[in-house]
């Protein structure tokens, strides 16, 4: 257990005082976000999902909206960011994202960790780059019209507010649970990425994915049960007594909600989404059962898997 995390807990009962010390999470990197996104296309297109997907939303997207970005010049007519609060950025500073993006497509970029979890070997050509990125569809991403258009999207979408030019439409919305009207069974494709750890209540969160996609319709979400530095020990949050874990909790948007892979996948399935690839990365190192929480002690199988990459649908066609 560390200090850090009880002490940001405690300071977000002090007005303004957490957001001095938070700013969301960064995972965001014009190449981390060619990577992350390439990844659940291809994952998702293996399960059936059209490459690219007309309307295709992500939770959790972070500091940017560069992953949007990529998938509009890339063939998505609208792409919908949903968080549970304002991280990204947005308007003219967000435009160099659009830069970075387009030079990756120029070099047909290889795709970064190509052999991490998991491995993407199988999706990629001789140089390291996505199969799916043809000459038809780069001819497309790479069009002045469509790259202007994406700049326009960007430079005009708001919380709450979409950015649209030219038949494409960004849209960022905080907070998401809660589906509009005439949204429901509309979205092609869905993904996350190192975020359904973090949800205070995956079912409820799966129930409203389900909701949106259309029938058929296809998600992909990568899942990280390691401790988040909470810890010096991978599975370390897992040790920690009920009332320590809510005062490191405090009045944030959010804290890894500790379920183990089992119940991700259970809540997946109860919201009537059908699971349909299973990637799983396991470690040995941590904690034995022993020394977690009581209430952790029956994780079984689940005590040794770090992370998980799950691909489900919603049935219909």
């Amino acid at each position: 257990m560390r200090l850090r995390p009880i002490v940001t807990g405690l300071l977000s009962y002090v007005p303004g005082a957490y957001q001095v010390f938070n700013k969301g999470p960064n995972l965001s990197t014009p190449a981390g976000c060619y990577g992350i996104l390439f990844k659940h296309l291809c994952l998702m297109h293996e399960a059936g999902a059209p490459f690219a997907p007309r309307q295709l939303a992500e939770v959790g997207p972070g500091r940017s909206l560069g992953t949007g970005v990529l998938a509009l010049l890339l063939g998505t007519e609208r792409y919908v960011a949903l968080d549970v609060v304002p991280f990204a950025q947005t308007g003219d500073e967000a435009q160099r994202w659009v830069d970075a993006l387009v030079a990756l497509l120029q070099r047909r970029a290889a795709l970064p960790n190509a052999d991490g979890f998991p491995s993407l070997r199988a999706f990629l050509d001789d140089t390291g780059a996505p199969r799916l990125l043809d000459d038809k569809t780069l001819t497309r991403a790479l069009d002045p019209a469509r790259i202007a258009a994406v700049r326009a999207c960007l430079r005009a979408v708001k919380t709450n507010s979409p950015g649209r030019a030219d038949g494409l439409s960004l849209e960022y919305r905080v907070p998401w649970e809660q589906i509009p009207a005439g949204d429901e069974g509309r979205i092609d494709a869905l993904f996350s990425h190192s975020v359904m750890e973090l949800v205070p209540d995956p079912l409820a969160a799966y129930g409203a994915m389900f909701d949106l996609l259309r029938p058929g319709g296809v998600t992909s979400h990568q899942i990280n049960y390691d401790s988040h530095g909470m810890s010096g020990d991978w599975n370390g949050h897992w040790a920690y007594p009920d009332w320590l874990w809510r005062l490191a909790l405090g009045r944030k948007p959010f804290l890894m909600n500790r379920l183990g892979h089992g119940s991700q996948l259970e809540s997946m399935r109860s919201a009537g989404l059908e699971v349909v690839n299973v990637l799983t990365s396991r470690r040995s190192d941590g904690l034995p059962a022993h020394r977690l929480a009581q209430r952790y002690r029956g994780l079984g199988q689940d005590l040794t898997v770090v992370g998980a990459v799950v691909v489900a649908r919603r049935p219909g066609n």
